[in-house]
């Protein structure tokens, strides 16, 4: 019921948008195909594999999406990039605010809650207008990276992802940040420790980072559905939780020993959570021994006071000083 309410009002949207098409109504056709967008995404949640229904739903998400930019120019361009994971193809989208010039590119990496088109509001209000090209790709297991498998290596992807865009004519190579929360966060933070001459700054939200992993008691917190999302993942069985935990262990950053010591990374970094959240003490105390120029914010209000002033204020202040300054 879930999928087919939110998908008969994307699909509702989609036939807006072809009207408006026919009507020569391109900006009105732009904003119908970018709810139908939202509302398909909406359907598709939590996009766990194996549930065709909701595989459709998230191809439309996506196929929707693009079509926004087909019928309006001003949004800039949007490139599908294939490359190679683990001897597998997986794609990202490329946004561009001008198939002229090269520009600085932020790697944004999309975390189990969100999906591609996640990132369009933080792309149309202040990418597109600074000159900033981004990259979204996805995390093992789900959208275009749906045939990978979660496992230690979760940085995979957004390694490959730095490779890949280091080679394109439209991106800047010496320009190049990392952005993503929670589990995404995971794996810049990892990226950025492994290929540390490649990026320019680094940008993290609610990261996991070593905590989250390995105190049973806050795992036991975790709903249902994130135990569900996260096992997806990894196929592992989200009814046998408490064995689940101890195999969680194997994600942390200071376990696989990237994070807290050897070799410090010198590029600017921006943390930012609420108080006590999956953020400890000692994850703090981690972070300030790998980065040497480390940002923290700890906010008091918890998620949504996370989300307006860190994803559109906060984090376009520090990319902008990196990017454009």
């Amino acid at each position: 019921n879930w999928i087919y309410e939110f998908s008969s009002i994307a699909q509702k949207r989609v036939n807006l948008a072809h009207e408006n098409e026919a009507n020569r109504e391109y900006d009105k056709a732009s904003h119908n195909y970018r709810m139908a967008s939202r509302y398909f995404a909406i359907a598709s949640y939590p996009n766990l594999k194996g549930d065709t229904l909701a595989l459709q739903a998230d191809t439309l998400s996506r196929s929707t999406y693009k079509q926004m930019f087909k019928v309006d120019n001003s949004l800039g361009y949007i490139k599908e990039e294939t490359f190679k994971v683990d001897s597998k193809d997986v794609k990202g989208y490329l946004h561009l605010p001008s198939y002229n010039g090269v520009f600085p590119c932020v790697i944004c990496v999309c975390n189990y809650e969100f999906g591609p088109t996640s990132f369009f509001r933080m792309y149309n209000n202040f990418f597109k207008k600074e000159k900033i090209a981004i990259f979204v790709v996805e995390l093992p297991g789900t959208g275009e990276c749906e045939k990978l498998t979660l496992s230690e290596h979760l940085s995979a992807v957004t390694e490959s992802a730095i490779d890949h865009v280091k080679k394109l004519n439209n991106v800047d190579s010496s320009k190049i940040v990392l952005l993503g929360s929670r589990l995404a966060a995971t794996s810049c933070l990892r990226a950025s420790v492994l290929k540390r001459d490649d990026i320019k700054a680094l940008c993290v939200v609610f990261p996991y980072i070593h905590s989250v992993f390995t105190d049973a008691s806050l795992l036991k917190s975790f709903p249902l559905c994130l135990r569900s999302s996260l096992c997806n993942r990894l196929n592992l069985d989200a009814s046998s939780w408490d064995t689940v935990i101890p195999q969680l262990k194997a994600l942390s950053l200071k376990e696989q020993g990237l994070i807290g010591a050897g070799a410090k990374c010198y590029f600017d970094t921006y943390v930012g959570f609420a108080r006590n959240s999956v953020v400890s003490k000692q994850d703090e105390l981690l972070l300030s021994m790998t980065f040497e120029h480390l940002q923290i914010d700890e906010y008091e209000n918890g998620v949504a006071d996370i989300t307006d002033k860190i994803m559109f204020d906060r984090i376009c202040q520090f990319l902008k000083k990196q990017l454009c300054e």
